[in-house]
């Protein structure tokens, strides 16, 4: 019996990619055959009423320094690193595996020497690890033009994502069309370009669903209040599950103009819903979403709205069958596959000893 422990540290912020990433490899694992493997999580207390039937380990212990982590901590076969931000550093270990999700720091509002030192932190982490695996080719590109890999066989294991079962439930947020935007606000998430598209067509309304309490999240509200949109763009924070389908079903397009993106699970959710998408041509989003959005090539207002008015047609006049496709696109990409490479990542280390 291999005994593994996987970081569940982000499921503390279980809204967020990182927090369904943790969740649902966890549940993936309570379902596949792991005869082989003790799968225990390391989370937050936070995090603990998120984490399917598995052993838990209590992460407070990261409050305690220097030695006396080698005690706490268990020896363990595999120590599965569930992002380069990690909160903890692997102790007691075999083996190290680490999931590099896009080095995000590097396109936000941090000084040069911020960005040289949390290269370094992931650089020494990536050096602590047996293998490493990304979540999109473009990480993985991405990856290799910053970080040394080598030796580490980098592998590609694309997230999934669910077709949730929740019942669809009218936030009452809004009124007549509108269009959708789901993700917490940090700067590259770029949401601010949108506003030229809720000048241009006032008939639509932009609900913009995350956590806003954050330092770009306040520049936004600023644009929204000066610009006299508050009536037109609406802020309602984190959502629930019941309220995002319901939102996903009734609104005209999904838009995400994201600048960066390690994967975007949000694309293939509104594809499953048979939507629009509109977003951008960076970083993984082309990947993720193939033939079936219409992209942003830059966020001039001019061109988001030239792209926006030629894919009106795709909302004024579904083809039910592209959206099919779109659909069928979409469900390619299950949590039971990402979960299934990671086990045989797993294997494959465990036969290294």
């Amino acid at each position: 019996m291999h005994r593994v422990i996987f970081d569940g540290s982000h499921l503390r912020y279980l809204q967020t990619g990182l927090g369904q990433f943790c969740h649902q490899l966890l549940k993936c694992y309570q379902t596949l055959p792991l005869a082989d493997f003790e799968v225990e999580a390391l989370v937050h207390p936070r995090g603990a009423a998120d984490v399917p039937a598995t052993k838990l380990l209590n992460t407070w212990v990261r409050r305690y320094g220097g030695p006396a982590r080698h005690f706490l901590f268990p020896a363990s076969d595999l120590w599965h690193v569930t992002a380069e931000h990690r909160f903890h550093t692997p102790v007691r270990t075999r083996h190290v595996l680490l999931t590099l999700h896009g080095l995000h720091f590097l396109n936000e509002a941090f000084s040069d020497a911020q960005k040289r030192k949390n290269l370094e932190a992931v650089q020494r982490l990536v050096d602590r690890s047996d293998a490493v695996a990304t979540v999109s080719r473009h990480t993985l590109h991405f990856a290799q033009q910053h970080l040394n890999l080598s030796g580490k066989r980098p592998q590609v294991i694309h997230i999934g994502f669910n077709p949730t079962s929740a019942e669809p439930v009218n936030p009452g947020l809004v009124r007549g069309p509108f269009l959708f935007f789901v993700g917490s606000f940090f700067e590259r998430k770029n949401v601010h370009v949108l506003l030229p598209l809720v000048r241009q067509y006032p008939q639509l309304s932009l609900v913009l669903a995350g956590n806003h309490n954050t330092a770009y999240g306040e520049r936004v509200k600023s644009m929204i209040q000066e610009q006299r949109l508050d009536q037109q763009v609406i802020l309602p924070g984190e959502i629930s599950e019941n309220a995002k389908v319901w939102l996903y079903q009734h609104c005209e397009a999904f838009v995400f103009p994201s600048l960066d993106e390690g994967f975007g699970i949000p694309i293939l959710e509104a594809l499953w819903h048979g939507k629009p998408v509109f977003t951008s041509n960076r970083a993984s989003l082309p990947e993720v979403a193939g033939p079936f959005a219409h992209y942003w090539h830059s966020f001039e207002d001019d061109h988001i709205i030239s792209v926006f008015e030629k894919g009106r047609q795709e909302i004024e006049e579904p083809d039910y069958g592209r959206r099919q496709k779109a659909k069928q696109y979409a469900a390619q990409f299950t949590w039971s596959n990402t979960a299934q490479h990671y086990v045989n990542l797993y294997r494959q280390l465990m036969a290294q000893s």
